[in-house]
């Protein structure tokens, strides 16, 4: 029988938002930006370290969580504001 799994990284358990869903051998995380997560801040006017710094890194402790890593992921969807925040993003990605 396979089981769905919540992962929430600092012990907080909704059923109605988690960081990442488990099922059948694959992770579905939800959305991370570019914030800081102790302060809730933009780590940066930077795309590119919004992207790096926050964003992937709360993206990889998530999948660490879940016992994955960011070696295995299949699909990731990028949103910016702006077409001119491309470079930097993809600089870093």
């Amino acid at each position: 029988m396979t089981t769905r799994q919540t992962t929430n990284r600092n012990g907080y358990s909704s059923p109605y938002l988690s960081e990442a869903v488990s099922y059948n051998g694959l992770v579905f995380c939800s959305g991370k930006v570019g914030l800081d997560a102790g302060t809730g801040e933009l780590v940066s006017d930077d795309a590119g370290k919004q992207t790096k710094e926050a964003a992937l890194k709360l993206l990889e402790s998530v999948l660490r969580a879940a016992g994955s890593d960011l070696t295995k992921l299949l699909k990731v969807s990028i949103y910016l504001t702006s077409r001119d925040y491309f470079a930097a993003m993809n600089a870093v990605c």
